[in-house]
């Protein structure tokens, strides 16, 4: 059923967000996008905040005009596969590998790649990490963001035993390296690279979201795993300030902040 706030909100903007029979659709840099909302229609005020450009959009731009057609993209964390989908325009002779472990998460990402026929994306419910093992990956509510991976079960609303690989293994199996990585794993960034070292030296990019809140939930220090990550993949970090994309001189300025997103290249 469809709320009155989601009608309402379809009046709200010159080119609303359309939502109906369990689909909604939304325009993104040239783009129109339609989703299948049937299994959780709590990802509709997720797209209310891609609509009113609140949600990454500048940090999607400018990972978007990095990327070159031919590129081999991981996305690490896909969710519902905006950065995925939105590289797909521009990947037309590569390839997306889209990592979703989330099982609401994945349901809708599968559907949405089916549902708008893309063919160059491959949606893998696996979790990525520093060993080849079993997990609980944990959520206040699958299909909304913010599930994470633990070695034991958290005293969350829902919590669900997944397999996990590394970043070696999946590419050794199936003989592919990324060319580029976008990293959101919600505090497990850091693991997947463990995972991964020479892989992740030899790619291209990475658009990494260190997550220092839910770091420091972990009782770790959100610049030592930063300095970690910096050490084991061998590159500068980039920020973006005013649409532009400067050099990390200092960890000052980022220490303080819940999250932040940091280019590695």
């Amino acid at each position: 059923m469809v709320t009155l706030k989601a009608i309402l909100n379809c009046f709200r903007y010159p080119e609303p967000i359309w939502i109906l029979k369990g689909k909604a659709k939304i325009n993104l840099y040239d783009l129109q996008i339609e989703f299948d909302i049937s299994s959780n229609r709590r990802i509709v005020n997720h797209l209310y905040t891609i609509y009113e450009n609140k949600w990454e959009y500048n940090i999607l731009k400018i990972f978007n005009d990095n990327l070159k057609k031919e590129d081999i993209l991981f996305d690490i964390g896909a969710y519902i596969g905006l950065y995925s989908i939105v590289a797909a325009k521009t990947i037309t002779q590569g390839l997306i590998h889209a990592f979703e472990p989330d099982p609401t998460a994945y349901k809708i990402l599968k559907d949405t790649i089916n549902l708008n026929k893309i063919k160059n994306i491959n949606a893998i419910p696996l979790a990525l990490s520093n060993n080849i093992s079993m997990k609980y990956l944990s959520s206040k509510d699958f299909g909304n963001t913010g599930s994470q991976i633990h070695d034991a079960i958290m005293p969350y609303n829902q919590n669900v035993i997944v397999e996990t690989s590394t970043l070696d293994n999946y590419c050794e199996s199936i003989n592919i390296k990324p060319s580029v990585i976008k990293l959101d794993v919600e505090g497990h960034e850091l693991e997947v690279i463990r995972g991964g070292n020479k892989i992740v030296q030899d790619s291209r990019l990475i658009l990494l979201e260190l997550h220092n809140l839910i770091i420091k939930k972990q009782k770790f220090d959100p610049m030592d795993t930063f300095q970690q990550i910096l050490e084991i993949t061998e590159k500068d970090p980039y920020v973006l300030i005013n649409n532009e994309l400067h050099m990390l001189d200092t960890f000052s300025t980022i220490k303080d902040k819940g999250s932040i997103h940091i280019f590695l290249k």
